[in-house]
């Protein structure tokens, strides 16, 4: 079995960048809904909501990935 990186940079030339970027928009949406919704419970900052809100976003968009990577793994 290839490594995640390795897995995850054939699934992108393989797949297009269409399917993947959809599933990275949708996850980053998702992600920042999130972050928006649960983040200001926590913290009072609007830097620090800032910088925690752009990381759950970034962590999904990598959890999306490797999701999608996968599930494209498991088809094929």
């Amino acid at each position: 079995m290839a490594s995640p990186r390795t897995a995850i940079s054939e699934t992108w030339d393989e797949q297009g960048k269409v399917g993947m970027a959809l599933i990275c928009g949708a996850s980053a949406g998702i992600g920042g809904l999130a972050a928006n919704v649960v983040v200001p419970h926590f913290v009072a900052s609007t830097a620090a909501q800032a910088i925690l809100g752009g990381l759950i976003a970034g962590g999904a968009v990598l959890a999306g990935v490797a999701i999608f990577t996968l599930f494209y793994q498991m088809v094929r």
